[in-house]
């Protein structure tokens, strides 16, 4: 991977150093100059590649992806990137990830031999805790000294759903087929610095996904827009930038609440955010009830409980759900996790199944996106990928919270997590 000097780069730009050397000289700089521009030029390519290759399936150990696998080759790279970091604080903060990321792997791996966790389970787990950690860390690589190549990543992503989708392979509704790539898309091409633009793109963008049912990103759309539109005002503008975020906040609440949509009626849109709603609270419940158990030393990779589903659905009932706690309980054990607890929460997650290491680990994962946002939010002047920032950052706070540690959700947070250092680095 080329990690070329910016300094050096200008070096060779500068029409007067090229002017005091001899001819000779001149042509054998021109000439690095331009292997050099070339060899820029194919990292950036292979950028994009490996975010077309992202959601490639391959079965290695579980459910892995090929683009995964190609970033595990980057992290290669990693104790190079060291050598790079233009701060002691930068330093600080990916020996303490990486540092509790080992922790975190070693607990799981001391879990599973006490809890005697079956083959299949515990190299799922462990493979997962590695890859996801690898994500990280080739991204890092990718795109540190040149951070356009992280968004060539992102746009790479974008591109192999939306490819996957239109195949076939990939459901083909709003939520899980087309969101993603669209929203990626307008995140890549708008220009955050013009703040009206900005503002109004990332609203509309924000109703869009509300009308379609994708009520999440629509939310962190339209706190996008506003953050965006807070970056650089005046302090005369103030209560006018203030009453515009209330009322665009307040209309997608109410837009919210009212149950408009563009995909079904509004007793049935009303019924499956009902049941998404039961599930990730049932989730919730369960997994604090597992911790409650075991906080310390965990249940291990992959843990698996009748008990806790039969829990998780019963409660669903209870609730309302338009299903049987029966049905539920056959749904979820025919599905490829079967019997695992579904904690829906990243960060309890893996305090179910590492214990307290696991949750010191994914808690740190969750501090450092919420400390740079905040960075992000101090910063005076507005930058050109802002929005983008702005959503992964937002996204990756709702999802150690609210979203399970599997399948895209993996590579979508070691993304979040690699933006916002890289674009943020000089801030941090």
């Amino acid at each position: 991977m080329v990690l070329g000097s910016n300094a050096r780069e200008w070096r060779d730009h500068d029409p007067c150093v090229m002017g005091s050397v001899q001819p000779s000289q001149r042509l054998t700089a021109v000439s690095h100059l331009e292997v050099g521009r070339v060899s820029l030029a194919g990292a950036d390519v292979l950028a994009f590649l490996i975010g077309v290759a992202a959601w490639v399936e391959v079965q290695v150990v579980g459910r892995l992806y090929l683009g995964e696998l190609l970033l595990l080759g980057c992290s290669l790279g990693l104790p190079l990137l060291f050598s790079y970091l233009d701060t002691r604080r930068e330093r600080r903060i990916l020996l303490w990830f990486f540092g509790l990321a080992t922790l975190y792997l070693f607990g799981l791996i001391a879990t599973d031999i006490y809890r005697g966790t079956p083959f299949t389970d515990y190299t799922r787990g462990w493979a997962r805790a590695v890859v996801y950690v690898g994500d990280f860390a080739g991204l890092l690589v990718l795109g540190y000294r040149r951070p356009v190549r992280l968004v060539l990543f992102v746009l790479g992503t974008a591109f192999s759903q939306l490819a996957l989708t239109l195949l076939g392979v990939w459901p083909a509704d709003w939520k899980f087929g087309y969101a993603y790539p669209v929203t990626v898309a307008v995140l890549v091409l708008l220009d955050s610095r013009k703040r009206i633009l900005g503002f109004t793109t990332l609203l509309c963008l924000g109703l869009v996904h509300l009308l379609m049912d994708y009520r999440i990103f629509g939310a962190i759309c339209v706190v996008a827009a506003v953050a965006v539109w807070l970056k650089g005002s005046e302090v005369k503008r103030r209560v006018v930038t203030v009453a515009l975020a209330i009322g665009a906040i307040g209309t997608f609440v109410l837009l919210y609440v009212s149950g408009v949509g563009m995909v079904g009626k509004d007793y049935d849109v009303s019924i499956r955010r009902q049941g998404s709603n039961f599930e990730r609270l049932a989730g919730l419940l369960v997994a604090a009830d597992a911790i409650r158990k075991s906080p310390i030393i965990g249940l291990g990779s992959w843990a698996k409980s009748d008990e806790a589903i039969e829990t998780w659905a019963l409660l669903q009932e209870e609730w309302g759900r338009q299903a049987t706690a029966q049905d539920l309980q056959e749904q979820v054990l025919l599905s490829p996790e079967g019997a695992a607890i579904r904690a829906h929460s990243m960060i309890l997650q893996a305090w179910v199944e590492a214990g307290l290491v696991g949750f010191v680990f994914f808690g740190y994962s969750l501090a450092l996106p919420l400390v740079m946002m905040f960075k992000l939010a101090r910063a005076t002047q507005p930058g050109r990928y802002d929005s983008l920032m702005w959503f992964f950052g937002l996204w990756v706070v709702w999802a150690m919270v609210m979203s399970p540690f599997a399948g895209v959700s993996r590579l979508y947070t070691a993304m979040s997590l690699s933006l916002l250092f890289v674009f943020q680095r000089e801030k941090i």
